[in-house]
């Protein structure tokens, strides 16, 4: 034996350990990495992932098979390590070429569908797994090698097979659990899905060079004579019962099932606290690995014989059911609610360590349990691999598909822990039958209260989110999918929707008047852009608050949903809503993902609407790729209009503008409108856009259909132009120069909720300043004005743009105005700096604006409304009164009748109804002429017209409310309610109006208005008639008692708020 052999034996042993930790890290990067290429190809559902992660481990199941079978033929086993790395990188760098072929056979054989495809039959998925396996077998194959070819080299001697084999397998964990949380947090975020996977390819070739290295300096006749000296020593040993150590392959098998039955369960209870980012899985996966790799090293020093190791065993997989039940425990009773990311990552490493220590000692255990000497090592390591990892593909499909949706948490994880303690029980049979008997009993007794155990809904962790608030109203609906959680509770007068507790939509209750139309914008939108649109694809169900806002031109609707109990749960609140989406006849829906299910259809739409809510999740964030922007693209018709949401709170400057240029990159057109805050909406399309021009000329689509679009809110062209941020000349502008998102460098997914958590979201007052350059109707030297400028009424803008609750910029916004000299800009001004409280700078704009245009009835009544009340009295201006005497049309209309309502002469007011009813919505006098309509009918005394005149009234303020967010409205609707008999309607309307009424206490409490204390004081009676109202109609058995609570609470708390506001201004 030569010197250098004889000398540096542990240092080769060392260099050996360094590299097996390298390949375990360079495993991970390639994990990582392959998800989300394999993503873009299949998709995001569950069916895909599970496929693709069922062939992933099958290829290392089937390289430690193989090994198993030839691993006496292997002469040099370091050297034939350095090739498996080698291949390893290799055949990594092919994966991309292989998936790319891939996607095009995907599209090929299952592709050409006429319609668009669900993921519910079996061939898709039998597809997807042959498809991935293939792709994946040459690398993961050489990956399950690995283990049992260094086992070879590393155990020389039976008292190295439990100890050296265990810490083998706990090196390359360690190693993995670096890979995921460098991958996770540096190398996808910095480089990408390419340059992650090269890293792991450099790392396969380090390894191949080091592993030549080794190899050169153990020779073939050291290890012969190594084989040699083991042989002596591999008698069976006593004591043992070698008829049932086989059994240990199929324990091993179901462990490795328990083992990823829990992975899925605490994956996903943990995405609750941790969120659904990749950086958040990175954080599991590494929590996870760190117990199992810990685990191995402990184990290993107990396996140093087959009595210890089967005594260990068993004890293990009783610590696994123990451990298991604490972890489900203390994650729904110990959460805070007010954990921040780096507490809520301690927690899950914490949490989860005491039953993954157990998991990963399983492996060193089985192994010394099953190899009779140091010569048969290498062959028992792959064979307990091999069947474990059989396990733990049966155990993701089982968890995935059938256990958990079928049991949900509480019920998955009582079977799990019966289960482990059922394979305590088997185990024990190893043990020799004098040390059995504590064993046996202790399991047995486990075994019982397991039985009686009865774990209990996760309550705390399915109300905790990770981006916002816990959830603290009533749970209506809870069940578990194949994809996410998905939870349903009343809060706030809206049903919310939650995805693994990320806030996903909301349903608004029976009652609610037209406040929240919105979203709703999402289905008509594209409409307002093409009036003859006839068919719409809608990605993401939600809440259904997409479908209910398609307007009745549009013919036919798919709707692409990726969990199937999202449907599920809007059926279960379908008689306590407002609207009924899935009652829509126009309406197909489809499981699946959007992304697969469009790769395998010809068909094209006139508009799709993509609504993905949080572009940091698994299945959301490759639905803000330029790809899937093009693979939307090739479905719409020539003239077809693509819309995209995003919140700006998911958002930073840099990431919009990253958005913009992305969208850019497909349509040469782009459009973002903005109709409530921080909720943006992309309009795109191949042909251009002249919404507003057109909508001028022609009337349409508002025309079409007027009565849905005035529920709408959309009411005239005014509300369009007021929603319009960005034309496209000016997002080419703002985004010109910044990176554009893409499958392989996907920012979107990487930094919005790392940007969330550091607090650098556009908030509504950054949104409003990014926007401002930008906004055509705050130009006064845009086309708004010098185009339409005389036929638009900018007093309704000005509302619009105060309903976005921006505050602080109106100052400088104001002075830009005005400079231009523009008088329709002044007006638009006056209107804005009345809003924010400063009536004499607003007296003044207005009036310079009257100079300009002395015939404008909209200057007109914007100076004459705060005297309209009191237009009589004698300290009403005269020049005032002069300008009211010389208003037209319904602007005159409603000074007459505001004369008669205060000379309570309601007959001349009903005499003017006609004119009163004719103010259209955009009107400045609208919102007068709608409460003159509904004081004269609430004022009839004829007991037998009583009733029609209140219907009346009901529906006049219905329109109205959905067009001007007034809190007199809501009053008004409140009384009506009450003289109706409607207690959901007088509750709903009282919420909507504690809501507005709040907003303009806020202003006042911040400084931005200042109302005299007699204001306050009349307010203060409002509210106090009003929360009488609801008292009466608190008492009906059709409102719930968290309704009657939130409501009572809230007005207590604005006539505490007015009292001390009341007392501020005397």
């Amino acid at each position: 034996m030569n010197q250098a052999n004889t000398t540096s034996p542990k240092v080769l042993l060392a260099g050996v350990a360094g590299c097996f930790l390298l390949s375990g890290f360079a495993a991970l990067l390639y994990q990582m990495a392959w998800m989300r290429q394999f993503s873009t190809v299949f998709g995001t559902s569950e069916i895909a992932v599970a496929t693709v992660l069922s062939a992933y481990m099958g290829g290392l199941a089937l390289g430690a098979a193989a090994a198993g079978k030839l691993i006496q033929l292997i002469r040099r086993p370091v050297y034939f390590y350095g090739i498996l790395e080698a291949t390893i990188a290799i055949s990594a760098l092919m994966v991309p070429v292989l998936l790319s072929a891939a996607g095009f056979f995907y599209a090929f054989i299952l592709g050409g569908q006429p319609t668009v495809p669900d993921a519910s039959g079996m061939g898709q998925s039998l597809f997807y797994f042959v498809v991935a396996f293939i792709v994946l077998v040459v690398p993961t194959a050489c990956m399950g090698a690995t283990l049992p070819v260094l086992t070879r080299y590393a155990v020389t001697q039976n008292e190295h097979i439990g100890t050296r084999v265990g810490s083998l397998y706990a090196i390359n964990t360690l190693g993995a659990v670096f890979g995921a949380i460098v991958a996770g947090f540096v190398l996808l975020p910095e480089l990408g899905l390419r340059g992650t996977v090269w890293c792991g390819v450099a790392i396969n070739a380090l390894v191949f060079a080091i592993a030549v290295i080794v190899a050169k300096k153990s020779t073939t006749d050291d290890f012969q004579q190594i084989e040699t000296s083991t042989v002596a020593s591999s008698e069976p040993e006593a004591h043992s019962d070698h008829r049932y150590l086989w059994m240990i392959l199929p324990i091993m098998t179901l462990s490795g099932v328990c083992t990823f039955v829990y992975e899925v369960l605490w994956t996903r209870l943990l995405s609750h606290i941790l969120g659904g980012s990749v950086t958040a899985f990175a954080v599991m996966l590494a929590s996870f690995l760190s117990g199992i790799a810990l685990g191995s090293v402990i184990a290993s020093r107990f396996a140093r014989n087959r009595t210890q190791a089967a005594t260990a065993f068993v004890i293990c997989q009783l610590g696994i059911a123990l451990a298991s039940v604490l972890i489900y425990y203390c994650l729904n009773q110990f959460l805070q609610p007010d954990m921040d990311y780096r507490a809520s990552v301690l927690a899950a490493f914490i949490v989860l360590m005491p039953a993954t220590l157990f998991i990963g000692a399983t492996f060193p255990l089985a192994v010394r349990i099953y190899a009779s000497g140091a010569n048969v090592a290498a062959q028992s390591s792959a064979r307990v691999y091999a069947w474990n990892t059989l396990g733990a593909i049966l155990g993701a499909a089982v968890a995935g598909f059938f256990l958990v949706p079928m049991l949900k948490y509480e019920g998955a994880v009582r079977i799990t822990v019966l289960l482990n303690i059922g394979l305590a029980v088997i185990a024990a049979s190893l043990i020799p039958a004098t040390r059995r008997i504590p064993l046996f009993t202790s399991a047995a007794a486990l075994g019982i209260v397991a039985i009686a155990y009865q774990p209990v809904i996760p309550e705390n962790v399915l109300r905790y989110s990770s981006i916002t608030t816990s959830a603290s109203g009533e749970i209506v609906y809870y069940d578990v999918g194949r994809s996410s959680t998905v939870l349903v509770y009343e809060d706030d007068g809206s049903f919310m929707l939650r995805n693994n507790g990320l806030p996903e939509a909301a349903a608004v209750p029976r009652g609610t008047p037209h406040l929240f139309a919105n979203q709703r914008m999402l289905g008509a939108l594209p409409v307002l852009a093409r009036p003859d649109t006839k068919s719409a694809l809608i990605v993401g169900f939600g809440a259904g608050t997409a479908i209910t806002g398609l307007p009745p031109t549009v013919e036919q609707v798919d709707v692409i949903e990726l969990e199937p109990k999202v449907i599920e749960a809007n059926r279960s609140i379908g008689d306590r809503r407002k609207y009924q989406p899935l009652d829509d006849p126009r309406v197909s829906l489809v499981i699946n993902d959007a992304r697969s299910a469009l790769a395998l259809t010809t068909k094209k739409y006139d508009m799709v609407v993509s609504q993905p809510s949080h572009p940091w999740s698994a299945g959301a964030s490759h639905l803000y790729t330029r790809e899937y922007m093009q693979i939307v693209s090739d479905h719409l018709s020539d003239d077809g209009v693509f819309l995209q949401w995003i919140n700006s709170q998911f958002v930073d400057e840099a990431l919009l503008k990253s958005l913009c240029a992305t969208i850019l990159d497909v349509y040469p057109h782009v459009r973002i409108y903005q109709w409530s805050p921080q909720v943006l909406f992309f309009l795109a399309s191949h042909e251009p856009m002249d919404v507003e021009r057109e909508m001028f000329t022609s009337g349409r689509p508002l025309r079409d259909a007027p009565l849905f679009y005035l529920e709408l809110g959309v009411a005239a062209i005014e509300d369009s132009v007021a929603a319009l941020m960005m034309e496209t000349d000016a997002v080419k502008e703002f985004s010109a120069g910044s990176r554009v998102i893409t499958d392989d460098f996907n920012i979107m997914a990487m930094q919005s909720a790392r940007l969330m958590r550091e607090g650098r979201e556009l908030s509504v007052e950054k949104l409003a300043s990014t926007f401002l350059p930008w906004i055509p109707a705050l130009n006064a030297d845009s086309w708004v004005h010098k185009e339409l400028g005389e036929n638009l009424m900018f007093s309704r803008i000005a509302e619009k743009y105060v309903s976005l609750r921006v505050r602080g910029y109106l100052p400088e916004l104001v002075g830009s105005l005005t400079a231009a000299g523009n008088p329709r800009a002044m007006l638009l001004a006056g209107k804005l700096m009345r809003a924010e409280g400063n009536t004499e700078r607003a007296q003044e704009i207005l009036e310079t604006a009257l100079s300009a245009m002395p015939d404008n009835n909209q200057v007109k009544y914007a100076l004459v409304v705060p005297w309209l009340k009191r237009i009589e009295l004698e300290d009403t201006p005269q020049a005032i009164r002069t300008i009211a005497e010389s208003m037209t049309g319904g602007g005159r209309a409603v000074i007459e009748a505001s004369k008669a309502i205060t000379a309570k002469n309601l007959q001349a007011v009903a005499d003017l109804d006609r004119q009163l009813g004719a103010v259209g919505p955009a009107a400045p006098w609208f919102a007068e002429a709608v409460k003159l309509r509904v004081d004269w009918r609430s004022g009839v005394s004829n007991a037998e017209l009583k009733q029609e005149f209140a219907d009346q009234a009901w529906q006049i303020l219905d329109l109205a409310i959905a067009n001007q967010r007034d809190h007199e409205f809501l009053a008004m609707r409140i009384v009506a309610a009450s003289q109706a008999g409607r207690p959901n309607e007088v509750m709903e309307s009282t919420r909507g109006y504690i809501d507005t009424v709040d907003f303009q206490l806020t202003g006042a409490e911040e400084g931005h208005i200042s109302p005299t204390a007699a204001e306050f004081d009349l307010k203060l009676t409002q509210v106090e008639a009003i929360t009488n109202l609801v008292a009466v109609s608190a008492d009906d058995v059709a409102v719930s008692r968290s309704t009657k609570n939130d409501i009572q609470t809230g007005l207590a708390g604005l006539a505490e708020r007015l009292q001390d506001l009341k007392l501020a201004a005397q």
